[in-house]
C-alpha cells in the first residue's frame, strides 16, 4: 500500500500472488506450473487507463531439460488474461494474450 500523494487523500493498494509447483522427473528433467495474479485496480505498478486497471491472471507451464548439470534448456507456454483490453495483437486491443518461448541457461 501507498499513500495516493501529498495533496490527495486515500491509498493505493495492489498485491500479486503467486503459487508455482514444480516436479523433477529425474535429474536432467523437470516440470513445473504456475498460477499468478496481480491486482493493480489504481495503476501503481502498471498503468493501463481502463476501468479496471491491471487486473491479470497468468498461467505458464514449462519443460526444463539439463542434458549436463551446468546447462538448462526451458520451452514455456504463457497465458495470460486480463478484466480489461490491455494486450495488442497486431492494433487490436485484446483481453488475452499467449505467448511460447525458449531460453538456454549456462552457470559457471
Amino acid at each position: 500500500m501507498e499513500k495516493k500523494g501529498k495533496e490527495v487523500d486515500g491509498m493505493n493498494a495492489w498485491y500479486a500472488p503467486i503459487l508455482i509447483a514444480r516436479y523433477a522427473f529425474n535429474d536432467k528433467i523437470a516440470m513445473a506450473g504456475r498460477y499468478e495474479y496481480y491486482n493493480d485496480a489504481d495503476g501503481v505498478i502498471i498503468a493501463t487507463a481502463t476501468p479496471n486497471g491491471f487486473r491479470t491472471s497468468g498461467y505458464s507451464l514449462n519443460l526444463d531439460v539439463s542434458p549436463v548439470s551446468q546447462v538448462m534448456f526451458r520451452l514455456e507456454g504463457k497465458l495470460y488474461n486480463s478484466k480489461d483490453d490491455i494486450f495488442l495483437k497486431g492494433e487490436t486491443p485484446r483481453k488475452e494474450n499467449f505467448s511460447i518461448a525458449t531460453s538456454l541457461a549456462f552457470s559457471f
